[in-house]
């Protein structure tokens, strides 16, 4: 998640609701604005009734207006309720609450939902990641942790849809460093449509998504196997220190940008930058390739990606 408070909302409303006044539902005080997410604000906040720390997501002034960033509310809620596994964050619940309109005067109501508190300092993988590549022993224990939330999700048959490495946070636990997969913003719910949201980030975005999102071969449906897909470039870029699809720096527009990194999507590609990796063992390379596999059904699934982690 990014700090722009700037374009979010005016210096007004930010202060206001930063100022440790507001309160949602005469429950939740907000305390600490933590960052972007998706269409909406993450808040630190003090549930007053329980007497602990919870995070709060709520939509911001600009997109609460628009029914679509209410539904993904809605979807991202209801996705993490499903998912009670100790790798995806907690949430805890889903409501609606009157806030004063600093803009407009008067009241206005927001969509919210309140979930785990993940504790500072609130490293994610790509924080990890600015230092270079992860030493194998961790980049295996969090990848192992994260082929658990793929199972969970894949069980529950819910696409996550932006899987990489800042939407993953690494907490300590008694066990040692521990990945939590957050940020459900672009997930697909199974009772959804199945057409693909075309939202992601492009070096980890599927092929097929990528396609459909430059308008050359628009996709029906989206499966879990995006997610799989994800998992492999993410392995990948936890033991080498670099994305396996850079973006390029140079490119005049997010669309060019997108297209530059589809073109890096071929067999080739693939398997001389994963054969270049000798921190990794023949199971690994060949689990990571068949992750990346161009075609989605040739891509295996969450417990083939457990096999391959078993030491």
């Amino acid at each position: 998640m990014s700090d722009e408070s700037g374009p979010i909302n005016s210096a007004n409303t930010f202060h206001a609701m930063r100022s440790g006044n507001m309160v949602l539902d005469g429950r939740y005080e907000l305390c600490e604005y933590l960052g972007q997410g998706g269409m909406g604000q993450v808040w630190q906040a003090r549930d007053k009734w329980l007497e602990m720390d919870v995070a709060v997501k709520l939509l911001t002034r600009q997109t609460r207006g628009f029914s679509e960033a209410h539904d993904r509310l809605r979807a991202e809620y209801k996705a993490m309720a499903r998912l009670t596994h100790p790798n995806v964050v907690r949430t805890h619940g889903f409501g609606r609450a009157k806030i004063p309109d600093i803009q407009r005067g008067g009241e206005v109501e927001i969509d919210y939902f309140t979930m785990q508190l993940v504790p500072p300092p609130r490293h994610t993988i790509e924080d990890l990641l600015e230092q270079g590549s992860l030493p194998v022993p961790r980049a295996f224990r969090l990848a192992r942790d994260l082929a658990e939330a793929l199972l969970a999700l894949e069980v529950a048959g819910i696409v996550h849809g932006d899987f990489k490495p800042s939407n993953i946070f690494v907490v300590e636990t008694d066990e040692g460093l521990s990945a939590l997969l957050g940020d459900l913003s672009s997930c697909r719910l199974p009772e959804q449509p199945p057409e693909p949201v075309r939202t992601g980030t492009p070096p980890y975005m599927a092929p097929e998504l990528l396609d459909d999102a430059l308008g050359e071969h628009p996709i029906a449906s989206v499966t879990t196997s995006v997610d799989v897909w994800a998992f492999g470039t993410v392995l990948y870029e936890m033991l080498v220190g670099e994305a396996l699809f850079p973006t390029s720096h140079h490119a005049p527009s997010l669309i060019d940008n997108a297209r530059a990194v589809r073109q890096l999507m071929t067999p080739e590609h693939i398997d001389a930058r994963v054969e270049a990796v000798d921190s990794m063992s023949r199971r690994v390379k060949d689990m990571i390739k068949r992750c990346l596999a161009l075609e989605p059904s040739q891509r295996g699934g969450a417990e083939d990606v457990k096999a391959a982690l078993v030491l």
